[in-house]
C-alpha cells in the first residue's frame, strides 16, 4: 500500500507542511495514490503538542475513509480505489506550552491560515 505522509510544524506561529513527495510550505498539494494511505504526523521540533482535528471539504469521493485520530501526533485517511478530484483540508492543533510563543487563540489552539490540498490521481 502506498503512503502519502504529511508532516506539520509551527514556524513563527503559522502551520507549515512538508510531504514525502518533496512539497513544503504554508499550503501544499499532496498527491494520493488509489487506495493509498494518507498520514498526518508532527514534524521533528514541531512546536505542536497535539493534532486536534483534520476537517476535509470538497470532493470527499476521493477518500475511502475520512481522517481519523490514531494518536496525539498521528491521523490517517485512506484514498478511494478510483476517481479523481481535489480535496481541501483544515488542521487544528495545540501549540506546545513549553515553546514560549504567545500566538494561541482563546481556545489554546491554532488553525492553518492557508488551505492545503489532496489531489487524486
Amino acid at each position: 500500500m502506498s503512503k502519502t505522509v504529511i508532516y506539520l510544524k509551527l514556524v513563527n506561529g503559522t502551520l507549515e507542511y512538508r510531504d514525502n513527495e518533496g512539497h513544503h510550505g504554508k499550503s501544499i498539494t499532496s498527491h494520493v495514490k488509489y487506495g493509498g494511505k494518507i498520514i498526518w504526523k508532527l514534524d521533528r521540533h514541531s512546536r505542536i503538542s497535539e493534532i486536534n482535528s483534520i476537517t476535509v471539504s470538497g470532493d470527499d469521493a476521493i477518500l475511502k475513509e475520512k481522517p481519523k485520530k490514531i494518536d496525539f501526533d498521528h491521523w490517517e485517511a485512506v484514498g478511494a480505489d478510483k476517481g479523481e478530484g481535489k480535496l481541501a483540508y483544515t488542521v487544528q492543533v495545540d501549540q506546545c506550552k513549553e515553546c514560549g510563543e504567545e500566538v494561541l487563540t482563546e481556545e489554546n489552539s491554532l488553525r492553518d491560515p492557508s488551505t492545503p490540498y489532496l489531489r487524486m490521481p
